[in-house]
């Protein structure tokens, strides 16, 4: 069996390991609602900014990141329904 790879839409210089691509192969951006496209663009904004640059150093020493969920609440990405003592507040998740 022959394996080929997808050909990428930009070089692989051009990559940052982690960062979205930006892709939408099912043309599923078209259906969201501005609502929902800004929660995506929020979400994304988050993970490039704030996941991305410190997740790997809390995967190598087995630390979960709390301050990274108390800001998921703080920016209204998750919580609907939730209250607790991590900060999450109530929200309604657009998706």
């Amino acid at each position: 069996m022959t394996w080929s790879c997808v050909p990428l839409l930009r070089p692989a210089r051009d990559l940052v390991l982690g960062k979205a691509l930006g892709t939408d192969y099912f043309f599923l951006r078209e259906q969201l609602s501005p609502e929902q496209l800004d929660y995506l663009q929020r979400t994304r904004r988050f993970v490039d900014e704030q996941v991305v640059p410190v997740i790997g150093g809390c995967w190598e020493r087995a630390e979960f990141p709390w301050p990274l969920v108390r800001r998921l609440g703080e920016l209204g990405l998750v919580g609907d329904g939730l209250q607790g003592s991590v900060g999450l507040r109530s929200t309604r998740s657009p998706l």
